[in-house]
């Protein structure tokens, strides 16, 4: 590893012998837990193993046992072809008519006709879908710029309305709607058409593509959680194929300077390249749980090469609005790229504790060197965004509040990282790093919630994780009941709770294991191996990907 960087790694140290091996699945599985169907935190969803299914005809075989029972209303609808079985996928979600139906409708430049109430989905979409995911301004942000590709693709389109109707259902905690999941298999249909044709052209819509079925999947009941890990399986095959990390490096000189052309403009690399980040970025909350992490495997494993991409991502608004992207954006972009980095390296260092929780490749003592190490630089070398963090300024700014997340989620690591290598420990006994970590994460989250300003809403969705972690390990009954208190979610405020009162009764830690099971209400499965051929696009719809 070079200590220098934040990204330090290699492929080997992952359990992989070269980019051309096998994806072994980490972590000792007869202590995993498959989740139902509703994950409290948008993207923490999770399977570990599933049965072994080394087919594809088993594998319908497997769907049809665990959704056709006697008692399911789709039973009839499991038959032998390939194309009545994706009917059957199509159709079960049993999920109540959205309030988004009705009778008027409205043209989109796209060709796409959608009702009035849809057409305000998409304003869910960048007026609060958006502005809890990202701090930018809505106007000129990546969410923004998704929506108008999806102007243009009928099949961006198809799945933003999906996301958005899907996440208006999720936060009224109802389940999702069918006319959601209408609009989501006819974007994933588009989404086959687009990599059967195999075409450079369609890179950038494809990633976009399977950045929504990210944004959609995990919040839906009704997706089986092994679906999540064969997207991460599929996403990382089409990368690895098309060499989509690499090609993001290259310019359109280098390319027409070289025998062969990446097929990318300049226009679209950093478009590109953000896309790869992006779904980086929730194939590892995925992997928190065990459900994907493949290609965040993979990207962790080539650090330097993917902090490349990272750079080049950087431009990516400015790249592809040109003279349009006003001048104040490219400053605010410049103004919060050090927070922004930050946050990228944070997210690498959350898979290296993923990894460490689910493999055994690695000696512990080896693994438990190299993250502390990762702390420790990542410390040092953001040192200025720990110092912005401390400013107690008011109202935040975008760098001031992307200064406090930071913040936040390296001491949420901290935490994670103690109780993924602590088991049965007494809980009065709490070292002083994570006491101090504990007590620098919440006072900047009391300070974002006391503030009732733009910072307590940008970021209140955001916080949900940080703050989960921070209940199950603080021994100050006031800060304990107070976090109880603003977990929004039911499930996670049910599996919280139960973790404070065994903790509470037992005087010892519950093993993180067993806050995921309690999380997401898992039960045990045996193990399933998966490969190139299971991959998610050749069970959902088709089978020749």
């Amino acid at each position: 590893m070079d200590p220098s960087s934040a990204f330090g790694g290699s492929w080997t140290a992952v359990g992989f012998d070269n980019e051309e091996a096998s994806w072994p699945i980490a972590g000792d599985l007869e202590d995993d837990f498959l989740p139902s169907m509703d994950s409290p935190f948008a993207g923490f969803t999770n399977i570990r193993s599933v049965e072994n299914l080394s087919s594809p005809d088993n594998f319908h075989h497997h769907l049809s046992a665990q959704y056709a029972s006697p008692e399911s209303p789709f039973r009839s609808e499991i038959l032998s072809s390939p194309d009545s079985f994706h009917h059957y996928l199509s159709t079960q979600y049993t999920s109540p008519r959205s309030p988004f139906i009705s009778g008027h409708f409205m043209p989109l430049p796209n060709s796409l006709t959608l009702s009035t109430r849809a057409h305000h989905a998409l304003g869910h979409y960048q007026t609060t879908f958006s502005i809890y995911r990202t701090t930018k301004d809505p106007k000129w942000s990546t969410h923004k710029l998704l929506l108008d590709l999806g102007a243009k693709s009928t099949m961006i389109m198809q799945f933003i309305l999906a996301v958005a109707i899907n996440d208006v259902c999720h936060r009224q905690q109802h389940e999702g709607s069918f006319e959601a999941q209408e609009y989501f298999e006819a974007g994933a249909r588009e989404l086959i058409e687009t990599i059967k044709k195999d075409s450079e052209e369609d890179f950038v819509v494809a990633m976009a593509g399977f950045l929504f079925l990210y944004w959609y999947m995990p919040k839906r009941k009704s997706v089986p959680r092994e679906r999540i890990q064969q997207l991460s399986m599929t996403v990382l095959t089409y990368l690895k194929r098309h060499k989509l990390d690499s090609r993001c490096l290259e310019s359109e000189v280098e390319s027409s300077a070289g025998e062969t052309s990446s097929g990318l403009s300049d226009r679209d690399r950093p478009v590109l390249a953000r896309l790869i980040i992006w779904t980086f970025d929730e194939d590892v909350k995925c992997g928190f749980q065990g459900s994907g992490g493949y290609l965040a495997a993979y990207l962790t494993a080539h650090r330097e090469r993917t902090m490349a991409v990272y750079e080049v991502s950087r431009t990516a608004l400015n790249a592809y609005w040109g003279t349009e992207y006003p001048e104040a954006q490219t400053s605010d972009d410049d103004d919060n790229a050090m927070e922004l980095e930050f946050l990228w390296a944070l997210t690498a260092l959350w898979q290296d504790i993923n990894e460490l929780s689910q493999s055994q490749s690695l000696p512990h003592s080896e693994a438990h060197r190299r993250i502390a190490q990762r702390f420790s630089l990542l410390e040092k070398k953001y040192s200025s965004v720990f110092q912005k963090s401390a400013i107690t300024t008011k109202p935040r700014n975008r760098v001031l509040i992307n200064a406090d997340y930071d913040i936040i989620l390296f001491h949420a690591l901290r935490v994670y990282y103690f109780r993924t290598t602590t088991v049965d420990s007494n809980t009065a006994e709490i070292p002083p790093d994570v006491q101090m970590a504990l007590k620098h994460m919440l006072d900047i989250i009391k300070r974002t919630f006391a503030s009732k300003s733009r910072a307590s809403n940008d970021l209140h969705d955001r916080l949900q994780w940080p703050f989960f972690l921070a209940g199950i390990e603080t021994d100050d009954g006031i800060y304990r009941d107070w976090i109880v208190s603003n977990i929004t979610n039911q499930r996670a405020k049910e599996a919280l709770q139960k973790t404070i009162d065994h903790q509470s009764c037992s005087g010892k830690r519950l093993a993180m294991s067993v806050i995921k099971a309690l999380l997401c209400e898992s039960e045990l499965v045996s193990s399933y191996p998966l490969s190139e051929e299971n991959s998610f696009l050749e069970t959902i719809i088709e089978r020749d990907f």
